[in-house]
């Protein structure tokens, strides 16, 4: 009954919201959660187009393609497609669009979209491939002067640095 109700009403809510429910699976038909993700996406695009150089927080567009790349990392969306149009937004989503292309030095674990990334075993898998593209001794860096929290100190020392890396 409440599915209904809110499937309804998801013009009310924000990107936060949106995903916090797709997640628990209060949405029948996750078509309705991809539309309005892309129709927030593509507002928030069109207005820093009309307005160069003006930023809101918090920021909707960040905050929406976050949300769609989460619920696609946890496959309740199966198709990354709708989003091309706005890559250049998203490094993460550049990755995930064509991880061939990627210019691995660009990721930052200080970012947890890279984290939630970094997570998933079929892109931790592609990244690692590209380890020699990786800033490695800024990784070591944040780790060594503890500016890393637990969850990075876990993926850099099992997953980026190699033994000899750890221990020189």
């Amino acid at each position: 009954k409440y599915s209904i109700i809110i499937s309804e009403n998801i013009a009310l809510l924000d990107e936060r919201e949106i995903l916090l429910l797709a997640i628990d699976n209060v949405f029948k038909d996750i078509k309705v959660v991809k539309q309005r993700l892309v129709d927030i996406i593509n507002n928030e695009h069109q207005s820093r187009k009309e307005q160069p150089g003006l930023y809101k927080y918090p920021d909707h567009l960040q905050e929406a393609l976050n949300s769609y790349i989460i619920l696609y990392l946890l496959e309740k969306i199966d198709d990354l497609s709708m989003l091309v149009p706005y890559k250049e937004y998203s490094s993460c989503l550049e990755f995930l669009l064509n991880p061939d292309e990627f210019d691995y030095s660009s990721i930052d674990i200080d970012d947890y979209m890279w984290l939630n990334i970094l997570k998933q075993k079929e892109y931790r898998d592609i990244i690692i491939q590209h380890r020699d593209q990786l800033v490695i001794e800024e990784l070591k860096l944040a780790v060594e002067r503890n500016c890393a929290n637990e969850e990075q100190k876990k993926i850099v020392y099992r997953y980026i640095l190699s033994e000899d890396e750890i221990f020189s």
